[in-house]
């Protein structure tokens, strides 16, 4: 098998289309370790990633070009992983974002808009005044060419 990695991954998308779920990122790992990181419009349970590991299991097993011997791991990507690809941005709508740009400067906002090709945030204007209590924004396009990486902004 010439690429594995692209093998599976049409495979995968293949059983994943009537679904509501997506693929975000899969890696085959040095150690035999293939990770898969599914996402969807709603939260990605339990028993949907048992299944398609099953799925992946029987698939690599009817296929007697691929090896055989790998540790399979399903899960959603969580929120430390960045987004990889633009049904993400559309999921988190009104989500806090800390994006790194491509020169390495960092940006927090509320993700107001997503079109083809860029983004909009609400950044958030850091104040030195004690007396303003209420946090401004302004309005921030972002080519997804200068985006790095994007990730939801955990909150408490």
């Amino acid at each position: 098998m010439k690429d594995l990695k692209k093998y599976i991954e049409g495979k995968l998308a293949e059983y994943l289309l009537n679904t509501p779920y997506y693929l975000v990122e899969l890696n085959i790992l040095p150690s035999k370790k293939l990770e898969v990181f599914i996402d969807g419009d709603q939260n990605v349970r339990l028993d949907q990633c048992i299944k398609i590991n099953q799925y992946l299991i029987e698939m690599i097993d009817l296929n007697s070009e691929l090896e055989r011997d790998f540790q399979i791991e399903v899960s959603s990507p969580g929120v430390s992983r960045p987004f990889n690809s633009l049904k993400q941005y559309q999921k988190n709508l009104n989500k806090m974002l800390e994006i790194t740009l491509c020169d390495n400067s960092v940006l927090e906002g509320r993700l107001n808009e997503v079109k083809e090709g860029e983004i909009e945030i609400l950044e958030q204007i850091k104040t030195k005044n004690k007396n303003i209590h209420k946090a401004k924004t302004k309005p921030h396009l972002i080519s997804f060419n200068e985006i790095k990486q994007s990730k939801v902004l955990v909150t408490f």
